[in-house]
């Protein structure tokens, strides 16, 4: 009978050692298929999912180019006869003016979680007419027509402007007739004035930096939507959590 070292020399007979080896030739393999099919999953529909994402910005783009020129003339239309009727009415010009499209990004959540991320779009008109203060202020605005400066509100907006008149219905523009204390422009405490968001139209635009300090002003903002709240969806590389497909609003 051979011995043990004769068998495991013997060709036709495989070493215990050989066969072992391919034993964990054989899990090794399996291991890195298993870990391999999410990684491809992944990739894969990430790479799908860019594609999809890309189409969506191109159709988000037509919506906003094709809203603005819709929406842009009407707001120019509005604003020329907002001045007119304060020229009429005695009161000083625009002293700055901003007109511009103006996204955001924003979500729609479930609570604590992200379900998808959303864009909305509008040309938003601010004229800023100066003025000395609240009195003449209200002196100002009771000789406008509410037609286009909206109807009279005492409604005290939470971070220092006031709103004097105010105009919302379907299918029109927003209008907010305000009055700017000094100290809501210091503090930055009036969130109507702030044009973060803007692509600026012709160069019509200011900071808050820019106006005049101890200035009070009535402003005249005029607001017309352009891309209503849009979803969006999630990034096809989001793991976890829903996050944003884009990082800057899609314009036209």
């Amino acid at each position: 009978m051979p011995s043990p070292d004769q068998l495991s020399a013997h060709p036709s007979v495989p070493a215990p050692r050989s066969r072992w080896a391919r034993v964990l030739r054989v899990v090794l393999v399996v291991l890195a298929v298993l870990l391999a099919l999410p990684v491809l999953a992944y990739v894969g529909n990430g790479v799908v999912g860019s594609v999809r994402q890309a189409r969506l910005a191109r159709e988000v783009a037509a919506e906003v180019r094709d809203g603005r020129a819709v929406a842009e003339p009407e707001v120019r239309a509005l604003r020329d006869r907002q001045r007119a009727a304060v020229a009429a009415a005695g009161g000083p010009p625009p002293r700055h003016s901003h007109l511009a499209l103006e996204c955001q990004l924003g979500t729609r959540d479930a609570g604590w979680i992200v379900q998808e991320h959303t864009q909305t779009c509008s040309v938003r008109s601010i004229d800023l007419h100066p003025v000395a203060d609240r009195a003449a202020a209200d002196a100002l605005v009771a000789r406008l027509a509410a037609a286009d400066f909206g109807e009279p509100t005492s409604s005290p907006l939470p971070d220092g402007c006031v709103a004097l008149r105010k105009r919302s219905e379907a299918d029109l523009p927003e209008v907010e007739t305000l009055w700017v204390p000094a100290a809501a422009v210091a503090d930055d405490r009036c969130y109507q004035l702030r044009t973060a968001g803007a692509d600026g139209t012709a160069g019509e635009t200011f900071a808050l930096e820019d106006l005049e300090p101890g200035q009070d002003w009535v402003a005249v903002v005029t607001t017309r939507t352009v891309l209503p709240e849009r979803g969006i969806g999630c990034s096809p590389w989001s793991v976890l959590f829903c996050t944003a497909p884009w990082d800057e609003p899609v314009r036209d």
